[in-house]
C-alpha cells in the first residue's frame, strides 16, 4: 500500500468505496478489504468502512446490472443503494467548475448525488464496524 493511502487510511473516520461494475473493478476489492483489516489492526481500529458505491453506472447494460447483482450478493448491505450513474453531465460540471446540483439539477446525474449525500449521511450517523 502507497504511504498516501495508508496515512489517509490512519486518518479517516470512514472510508467509501467506489466500484466500477466492470472486471477491473471487482477484482481490487480483496486488496482493499486486506488493507483495510491492516490498517485497522496497526494503526487506526475505529476506521468504519462505510460501503461499497457502485460508480459509473449504465442501467441498460446487462453486463453492469449483473455485476451489480454480483456485488450485492457478495458484499450485502454494505453495497449503496444509489448507483452513480454513467454521464457526460459529470464531465461538463468539472469542466465549467459547476457543481451538477446546479448545473443540471433535474438530470440523473444529480438526483444520484443528492441521493448518495442522503445515503452517505445515514450511514455515517450509524457506522457499520464490519469489513466484508
Amino acid at each position: 500500500m502507497q504511504l498516501s493511502s495508508w496515512a489517509a487510511l490512519v486518518a479517516a473516520d470512514g472510508v467509501l468505496v467506489p466500484v466500477q461494475v466492470e472486471d477491473f473493478g471487482g477484482q481490487g476489492l480483496k486488496k482493499i478489504n486486506r488493507a483495510l483489516t491492516q490498517v485497522r489492526a496497526e494503526a487506526n481500529p475505529g476506521l468504519v468502512l462505510l460501503g461499497y458505491l457502485i460508480t459509473m453506472y449504465n442501467k441498460s447494460l446487462a453486463i453492469h446490472a449483473a455485476y451489480a447483482d454480483q456485488l450485492r450478493g457478495a458484499y450485502g448491505n454494505l453495497v449503496f443503494e444509489t448507483a452513480v450513474p454513467l454521464s457526460t453531465d459529470f464531465k461538463v460540471a468539472v469542466t465549467s467548475g459547476t457543481p451538477i446540483a446546479l448545473l443540471k439539477p433535474r438530470s440523473a446525474a444529480a438526483k444520484a448525488m443528492s441521493a448518495l449525500a442522503d445515503e452517505l449521511l445515514a450511514r455515517a450517523a450509524t457506522p457499520r464496524r464490519e469489513v466484508a
